[in-house]
């Protein structure tokens, strides 16, 4: 009796792990269909966002692609024998770890209980967004700049040079009518001799989607047909965004990067789409390949990929299936490909960015806007609820109301949507690395720059407790691209450093040295660095010579990664032929917070806005910034002293890209004395400070007072009495400084809470 309850027990536990693995929406499907076209996705799933950072953008393709495909190979390969074995149709990716399989219940349920896999869920047959048809006329005889292209100012970057020249840009949509001569010449597979479509194009729709109704599973229903070998759109859709991204002659200005080459892949029938039709093109971008799929070449990946369509919940698309696509993008984003996403056309109401890939961390939403830079009322917003991430989508906003550019017809249409504004984004990224083609492949500071330098918008609603006024925000992000802007920003920007080079001849600085991180940069955040010479060392600090910065050294006290995100930071060098060298940091960094603080009255004559912590420093002559923010400029170098321990300065903070956050900050200064050896002394901390409970102990004398400072500077603790040993516990995640009086001597340190 007891081996029977025992096996019973064994059989529900195991069905309720098949329930969980395979979704709800599946096996609702298998309820009227005996074969279900399925998404399986591996356990092991490999996500390679921030392992490239420091690579070139050809090391980053090459090595996410060979990643990628070795780990799918190998964590796949028993499952592939026994798909095979049953001679079940499917199709391998790997940019998730995962397959497509048309499959029965009962194999499904084998496959669950036999192999490592995370979800079976059904392939989900999607549209995309309607675009709002506002006029169409013929505009061969138009000479000026469409308004979107004057608003975002590109065409005043053309006069300064830049239109694209170099860069690679990409569209997955309903197909692309190639030999349209707004875009023919800028197809990258274009010659005055011959048209090659290899590595150019892909079509990803092998079979009619069934949410049409065709009557037979004839190709001839779509007017492309299927699995086509050259460019052709079903739709008009895909060619008007390529027209908005490089399309136009020296008359007909309605591409925002018309010296740009193009490559583009089909995903979706007439309109629709699915998750692996979508993939299937994300995957040929990774590594374009011959027209007939083979000889994947990584280096030929494009460096922006634009994506004016969605997945929407409504139609499937759900937290089931949600992680699938963002190991995608993410995947992309490492090999250092910008995906540009529409944000939808779902309206003002709050949470309406719903639909993959707009909702994910690491793709550019793209929301719309008017003439007069109101957002489009159509435009979806966020926070993004769907995952309850509460995050905060769109990016960013462009042009996107009566936009002119080609159909499918050649001819021309005024449309409207999200759909429309991403296409500009992507023009505005070919732009920025056109001007500076060091920024190739450098995907979250392409990304920055052009958040950085946008037109701030802000309204009046509310979406909870979350307001519309801040920057960023739901409606707008951060704010109306300004492609002039941000290549001037890109302009200013020092160049990458190659391993092995000592000194590169980079961008001239304008008078102001936004890009000068003057000051002391902890090694423990240093994740990748290139010196020409070997540090000194002096105590327990390494310095790295002048002869890669004239001004600038790097203080290295201790080893402590707080976070995975890295930014780049760059550092001034010696004079070169009259320009400035430049040698970089790859800086972990964590997301900036400061106190707001009001001193006593009467004793701070400054703007009190924020308070910055400095432990173990002389200041104003050698000090620390934080991980993402640069202290460039004291402004009074006669501090006012209002006692012992606190010194106030005047100073400008700016970000890792040179855009000022405040002026006015007060900095807290730990006493500026210079402490000889014999005044300092240690004290441990045990028995692990990342729980957030830990004990400071003396080994010698007791501990008489004891402060603990967050890392904003503001005195949250302080602790008496006479002991050698002070327990401290309930503290959150973050960086604490601690400031203890042993007998007569002083003990400083730092304790990192990581919950």
């Amino acid at each position: 009796m007891n081996k029977l309850l025992s096996l019973l027990v064994i059989v529900m536990l195991c069905s309720t792990v098949s329930a969980q693995t395979i979704s709800q929406d599946l096996l609702n499907k298998f309820e009227s269909q005996e074969t279900v076209e399925c998404i399986i996705v591996m356990a092991d799933q490999l996500d390679l966002y921030g392992k490239t950072n420091g690579m070139t953008k050809d090391d980053k393709a090459n090595y996410v692609y060979q990643s990628l495909t070795a780990h799918a190979t190998q964590s796949q390969r028993m499952l592939q024998l026994h798909i095979s074995s049953q001679g079940i149709e499917h199709q391998s990716f790997f940019a998730f770890n995962g397959m497509q399989a048309w499959m029965t219940l009962e194999q499904v349920e084998y496959i669950v209980d036999h192999f490592d896999i995370a979800k079976i869920v059904p392939n989900v047959q999607t549209r995309v967004a309607r675009p709002i048809v506002t006029d169409e006329y013929i505009a061969m005889t138009r000479t000026d700049a469409e308004w979107g292209i004057t608003q975002i100012k590109a065409d005043t970057v053309w006069e300064m040079g830049f239109r694209g020249a170099g860069v690679i840009v990409a569209g997955q949509d309903t197909g692309y009518d190639y030999d349209n001569p707004a875009i023919l010449t800028k197809y990258q597979g274009y010659s005055e001799d011959t048209i090659i479509h290899d590595y150019s194009w892909h079509d990803a729709i092998h079979s009619l989607n069934p949410l049409h109704g065709d009557l037979d599973d004839d190709p001839a229903n779509n007017p492309c047909g299927l699995d086509i070998t050259e460019p052709c759109d079903d739709n008009s859709h895909g060619s008007h965004t390529m027209g908005t991204m490089i399309g136009g002659n020296d008359t007909l200005k309605i591409g925002v990067a018309p010296d740009a080459k193009w490559i583009a892949c089909r995903n979706m029938d007439r309109g629709w789409g699915s998750p692996v039709t979508y993939t299937e093109c994300y995957e040929w971008f990774l590594a374009p390949t011959d027209i007939n799929g083979d000889n994947p070449d990584p280096t030929r990946a494009p460096h922006v990929i634009n994506n004016s369509w969605g997945c929407p919940p409504i139609e499937g698309c759900n937290p089931d299936n949600f992680f699938m696509m963002e190991t995608v993008v993410n995947n992309l984003s490492a090999a250092g490909t910008v995906v540009v996403v529409s944000a939808g056309n779902d309206g003002n109401i709050c949470g309406t960015i719903g639909n993959p890939s707009a909702i994910f961390e690491n793709s550019f939403a793209v929301g719309a806007s008017r003439e007069d830079d109101s957002k489009a009322i159509f435009s979806s917003i966020g926070p993004v609820l769907v995952d309850s991430s509460f995050r905060i989508k769109p990016d960013i906003v462009a042009p996107g109301v009566n936009v002119l550019s080609i159909n499918n017809q050649g001819g021309f249409n005024s449309w409207g949507g999200t759909s429309m504004a991403g296409p500009h984004v992507a023009g505005a990224v070919a732009l920025i690395i056109s001007a500076n083609p060091d920024l190739a492949g450098e995907v979250d500071m392409i990304k920055n720059i052009i958040k950085c330098t946008a037109v701030t918008l802000v309204d009046s609603m509310q979406c909870g407790d979350i307001s519309a006024l801040d920057v960023p925000n739901f409606y707008y992000g951060h704010g109306r691209i300004d492609v002039l802007a941000a290549v001037e920003m890109a302009m200013d920007l020092p160049c990458m450093v190659d391993a092995g080079e000592d000194l590169v001849v980079c961008n001239t600085l304008d008078s102001t040295g936004i890009n000068v991180l003057d000051g002391q940069l902890l090694t423990g955040n240093i994740d990748t660095y290139t010196w020409s010479s070997a540090p000194t060392s002096i105590g327990n600090f390494n310095y790295y010579g002048s002869d890669m910065m004239s001004d600038t050294s790097i203080l290295a006290p201790e080893l402590t990664e707080y976070y995975n995100r890295k930014e780049v930071y760059y550092l001034t060098g010696v004079t070169c032929a009259g320009n400035i060298c430049m040698d970089s940091v790859v800086v972990n960094y964590s997301d900036w917070m400061y106190t707001l603080i009001q001193p006593e009255s009467g004793k701070n004559p400054l703007d009190s806005i924020g308070i910055y912590s400095i432990a173990e420093s002389n200041w104003p002559s050698t000090y620390l910034w934080s991980p993402d923010y640069n202290i460039s400029d004291v402004t009074d170098g006669s501090p006012q002293v209002w006692n012992d321990t606190t010194q106030y300065y005047s100073v400008v903070v700016t970000d890792s890209l040179g855009c000022q956050v405040e002026t006015g900050w007060q900095v807290n200064v730990f006493p500026t004395s210079t402490y000889d050896a014999d005044q300092l002394i240690d004290i441990d901390v045990a028995p692990n400070p990342n729980s957030g409970e830990f004990t400071l102990s003396a080994s010698e004398g007791v501990i008489h007072n004891l402060e603990l400072f967050d890392i904003s500077g503001k005195l949250i603790l302080v602790k008496t009495g006479l002991s050698n040993s002070i327990f401290i516990q309930d503290l959150e995640s973050g960086t604490y400084i601690y400031r203890a009086k042993v007998g007569d001597k002083l003990a400083i340190g730092k304790v990192v809470v990581i919950e």
